[in-house]
């Protein structure tokens, strides 16, 4: 007997087999990347392959490697050009280049799914170009008011997801204003977002406050 121990044996074997990331096994530490074991036609396994071969594969390069971002189904709606149209969006960010924006804010859910706008589309209602629409909910037959574009996402648990609403039911639900009466539907933005105001633009007054006096 050689005196050596068989777990030592299986042990070794099994490090060479399996190399820790960012390490190649003792005995193909000098082969050329051609030669290195083939992995499956996978773009994602093609990466991580390359990362293996340059020898920078670690933890967080891996978790950047495979958490690829996919594509999933949005709807665009566009009063502008008042039209209805499937998008893609891959995250928030992405979101945030559709609207050509700064930051996002969430409207009514409408048929389970999150409408997303321009955080600033009460502020933009002033403009000259606005353009303002209203959508029904299937849900709750309630009527919400809005201006500029906005995006339909799907929501599951918590999570944005692809949106499965057709275009046709997201097109019922929407009613276009009338141009000419863009600077009513203005003074209608201003007043939500400024309500403290009166008609005059100033600072309402309380019926308390009057009684103090």
């Amino acid at each position: 007997m050689s005196g050596e121990n068989p777990s030592s044996k299986r042990a070794d074997s099994a490090l060479r087999i399996s190399p820790l990331p960012g390490k190649l096994p003792p005995d193909q530490l000098n082969q050329t990347p051609s030669r290195l074991p083939s992995l499956p036609p996978d773009p994602i396994a093609n990466l991580v392959r390359q990362d293996w071969i340059e020898g920078g594969l670690d933890r967080h390069n891996l978790l950047n490697t495979l958490k690829k971002k996919k594509t999933m189904r949005a709807i665009f709606i566009n009063p502008h050009t008042r039209t209805v149209a499937e998008a893609e969006y891959q995250d928030r960010d992405h979101l945030l280049k559709l609207l050509d924006c700064e930051f996002l804010t969430f409207g009514h859910a409408f048929a389970g799914d999150e409408l997303v706008l321009d955080n600033d589309w009460l502020e933009n209602a002033g403009q000259k170009d606005a353009a303002f629409w209203f959508i029904k909910d299937p849900d709750d037959d309630s009527v919400h008011f809005y201006s500029g574009n906005a995006i339909l996402i799907g929501e599951d648990s918590g999570e944005d997801s692809a949106s499965e609403l057709s275009l046709e039911t997201v097109r019922e639900a929407i009613a276009w204003a009338p141009t000419a009466h863009r600077r009513i539907f203005a003074e209608i933005a201003e007043a939500l977002l400024n309500p403290d105001l009166d008609d005059e633009g100033d600072k309402k007054v309380d019926d308390d406050d009057d009684d103090d006096e």
